[in-house]
């Protein structure tokens, strides 16, 4: 049994926006109308504030009305909440994959994970939750500390309603073979008075199970000869070195249409110093400035694991293969230690650039060259080009996008 299927797909989480607080007391409730019953679920006002008040602020905009429950598995749990599901024309094999256009960070706490709880989806990122969500059909233990819980269900009708659609038959991929029995129609924010039904529940159960860190961790590459603090839940990947403008290391946030940011390394081949690097590298700009593809917003230095380095920002537009425009924000950091001119890049949709600056200036300042990596004479792995210096700042930019200055 799959027991990772309340993960949405990390290439299409969004992270962005924080939603709005809604101004609704702790007797809030809400009631998801389903072809097989209704859900009433209540709330944990004080274990996870942003959530509930994300979860109200959907409800009361009618995100959820008309979605499906996509993912079904019986004994485990119960995945629903993606818009996909409720907009006509849209594939099944993208169910699972949608979202309410912005992300919210995560509100672990020790709240156990047993029959009825409902807990919000998220991807690899700790803090890319946005509207997806799962109840729990049968004790789950083990995602305890990971995932945050904001609430349980709270009437028999909603755990036989529970049961019923935990027990709808599926296809391989847990989507429902009858999906009409595992779509709500309607969602309704109302007071916990107007319901006439509720049991008598005791407190949830806690835990004393320890509560995900989301703290960065520290990395560690002895072949490049590098260290630094990696944010939690992003991935990081060395691709084949086929040219110069591969980056020898790439760390990846959550992707998505809307948001992509990513970290390069580029390690080569110097015998100039960081002003002749930076001096190369503005040279090789200066054709995409002059066509109006990039523009440079800022130049400064700073200081890199004590070296001094050069830090250029800057905007460009790009297309890709199916001719989208998409306008990147760039910041490079350039700098030269023994015979290896380092290039560090951040690179994000501009309308999600400026999100995770917090994030990237922490990779920058915990960055360390811990010198046991290749010699800067070695050459029998590293390909190199014509021209010594670091990889192009475009061509870096673009890896893995499919994107192209426009």
């Amino acid at each position: 049994m799959n027991k990772k299927f309340f993960l949405i797909p990390l290439t299409l989480l969004i992270i962005a926006l924080t939603p709005q607080v809604l101004a609704e007391n702790n007797d809030s409730v809400v009631v998801l109308e389903t072809e097989s019953g209704d859900i009433v679920i209540e709330f944990f006002f004080d274990d996870a504030p942003n959530h509930v008040d994300n979860f109200l602020k959907l409800s009361k905009d009618g995100v959820y009305d008309g979605t499906v429950f996509h993912r079904i598995i019986s004994g485990f749990m119960i995945q629903g909440g993606d818009p996909f599901t409720a907009q006509a024309g849209v594939s099944p094999s993208k169910w699972g994959t949608g979202d309410p256009g912005y992300s919210i960070d995560s509100e672990f706490n020790d709240i156990v994970h047993e029959r009825g709880i409902v807990s919000m989806a998220r991807s690899n990122d700790p803090n890319s939750a946005g509207s997806q969500f799962f109840i729990v059909h049968q004790d789950s233990t083990f995602l305890d500390g990971q995932y945050t819980i904001f609430g349980r269900i709270i009437t028999q009708e909603s755990f036989e309603t529970l049961d019923k659609i935990a027990g709808l038959e599926t296809l391989p991929n847990d989507q429902a073979i009858k999906t009409s029995f595992a779509i709500v129609n309607k969602v309704t924010i109302k007071d916990r008075s107007e319901i006439s039904s509720i049991l008598d529940l005791k407190p949830p159960t806690r835990t004393n199970t320890q509560v995900m860190s989301t703290d960065p961790e520290l990395y560690t590459n002895n072949y490049l000869g590098i260290s630094f603090e990696s944010p939690v839940g992003w991935l990081i990947q060395s691709p084949p070195k086929t040219d110069s403008d591969t980056p020898d290391l790439v760390v990846l946030g959550t992707q998505t249409p809307f948001s992509s940011p990513a970290i390069t390394l580029n390690i080569d081949r110097t015998s100039g110093t960081t002003q002749t690097e930076m001096e190369k590298l503005q040279k090789r700009l200066s054709p995409l400035i002059t066509q109006n593809v990039l523009t440079i917003t800022s130049e400064d230095k700073t200081t890199i694991d004590g070296n001094p380095a050069y830090v250029l920002r800057a905007q460009g537009k790009f297309e890709n293969q199916n001719d989208q425009v998409r306008e990147v924000g760039f910041t490079t950091i350039l700098f030269v230690d023994d015979n290896r001119v380092y290039t560090l890049q951040y690179t994000n949709n501009l309308s999600d650039y400026a999100k995770h600056i917090d994030t990237v200036d922490q990779v920058f300042k915990s960055f360390k060259l811990i010198h046991s990596g290749p010699s800067s004479s070695e050459n029998s792995q590293v390909v190199t080009s014509n021209e010594e210096g670091g990889g192009c700042l475009i061509a870096t930019a673009a890896f893995g996008s499919e994107m192209a200055p426009q």
